[in-house]
């Protein structure tokens, strides 16, 4: 169809756009956040194992409040397990964009994929659309 085997670029829709945009934004989320539960876990299962109810009654002066939800653990423990969490969380996500080895690791095969799916959008809608000549062909053959 086309004369010399290059596909004419093709515009993308506004959400078309936003979906290519969304998918790296998508799969950098969902790292995130992988990385933070697990920190959270870590965090969590070391304050339990180190911070002992005696040591933590030394250290407050008091006997520490605990959750309804957590009864075992300490509330300051559940609310610094989530602060080292978030903060390893973004730490992780500010290296991971920043870091050629993890970009490369990690985005070149969903660069590959994208690339792969925006040349099959332009082959479909080359076939789908004749060619300009072939439609004039056509009507002027009828």
């Amino acid at each position: 169809m086309v004369p010399d085997g290059q596909l004419p670029a093709v515009p993308l829709t506004a959400r078309q756009e936003r979906n290519l945009l969304l998918m790296p934004a998508g799969r950098q989320l969902v790292q995130a956040s992988v990385v933070g539960l697990a920190l959270f876990a870590f965090f969590l299962a070391l304050g339990v194992l180190v911070v002992t109810p005696g040591t933590a009654e030394q250290w407050i002066g008091e006997k520490p409040e605990t959750s309804v939800l957590f009864p075992v653990i300490p509330v300051a423990m559940l609310r610094n397990a989530t602060l080292f969490a978030a903060f390893g969380s973004m730490y992780f996500a500010v290296t991971s964009m920043t870091d050629a080895d993890h970009r490369q690791r990690f985005y070149a095969p969903m660069i590959d994929e994208i690339e792969r799916v925006l040349a099959v959008h332009a082959v479909y809608l080359a076939v789908r659309e004749p060619a300009p000549a072939a439609a004039s062909q056509r009507l002027g053959a009828g």
